[in-house]
This record gives C-alpha cells, structure tokens and sequence, in this order.
C-alpha cells in the first residue's frame, strides 16, 4: 500500500527540447518565501522549520491545492510504500490531512530512490545527464514525463541498483503524482 511521503512546490516541469518533464530532481522548487508562507494553514515543513524555509512539505489540509491552483505553481507528491516507512520512520507520518487520499491524485509515473539518493543523479535510471543534455538510454521505460511508467519496470530498475549498491543499501521505487489542477497545467504545455 502507498502512502504520501511529501509534496514539493514547483515553477513547472523541466523542458528538454520538445518534452516536459517531472522528474523530480530536474524541477525547480519555489523558495519565495512569502509565497511559501502564504501556504503555511495548508501545509507542514518535513523539516520542521517555518513553511517559508521549507521545499518538501505535508498537506495538512487539503484546500492547499485549491489555493495552489490560483497560482501558476504547480506540485507533486512523492508515495511510498509501507517497507520505505519502516527502513526510514518519518516524525510527520501521521499529518497529513486524513481526507487527502492517492484515488484522487494523477500518478503519472515512477522514480527510484534509495533513502534520500535518487537513481536518476546516482545510481541507474533510463535517462542519463550528458554535461547540459540528456541520453534516453531506454525509451520504452520512460513515459512522456520522463518517468518510469509502471511498478513493475521502476521495481526492475530498484533491484538492478541494489545489486550493484556500494553500501548494499536497498532502492525502491517511489510513485509521482499530481492534483488535477497540476495535472490540467502540465498537460496544456504540450
């Protein structure tokens, strides 16, 4: 069973020639820190500092995205499931707004992680950084938002990186998802 892990709030998806990508680690995250605070009734800094410090946050209500959409920001939640939680316990588990669930969220793909390192800057992943471009080493296990398209090959590629883990640390794969209004902004892009 998935479970949220966080949100983060964006400018928009990462352009690479005529695609427009989410994968995490190529967005860029919202550090006006008025505009955070404007968020702080809706959400809690995983960090535990003041919402305007923050970049990962929990939805503590779920009107966030409400607000959200009259912005021209945009968000994603990273979900995890219940073997992540239990390797690396999480202080605000238990915050998010009970009402928020995954079913009313796009997923529009997968990435794979072990702890806090993401396979796409150190370990195996479809795409690779090529000093200022990009190699799709393997088209068909990406999908048009540069991710990993289903469980099954995201849980192939987490296997492959722990095989091949220096430390023998477990990756796992990690599902991305939008809230509609997000998911209306990105697909009006393309």
């Amino acid at each position: 069973m998935l479970k949220p892990h966080h949100i983060a709030i964006v400018d928009g998806p990462f352009k690479f020639l005529e695609n427009f990508w989410m994968i995490p680690e190529l967005l860029t995250e919202v550090d006006d820190e008025f505009f955070l605070d404007s968020f702080s009734p809706y959400l809690l800094n995983t960090s535990g500092q003041d919402v305007k410090y923050g970049y990962q946050f929990v939805v503590k209500n779920r009107d966030f995205y409400t607000e959200l959409n009259k912005t021209n920001r945009i968000s994603y939640l990273i979900a995890a499931d219940d073997s992540y939680f239990q390797d690396l316990p999480l202080f605000f588990e238990d915050q998010w707004d009970s009402a928020l669930l995954l079913s009313d969220m796009i997923l529009i793909g997968w990435t794979v992680n072990k702890f806090t390192e993401p396979a796409f800057l150190f370990g195996i992943y479809p795409i690779i950084k090529k000093d200022s471009s990009f190699e799709i080493l393997s088209p068909s296990s990406i999908n048009q938002w540069g991710l990993i398209p289903n469980h099954k090959k995201a849980k192939e590629i987490a296997n492959e990186n722990t095989l091949i883990d220096n430390y023998s640390e477990i990756w796992r794969p990690l599902a991305v998802y939008v809230d509609k209004y997000s998911f209306k902004k990105i697909i009006s892009l393309g």
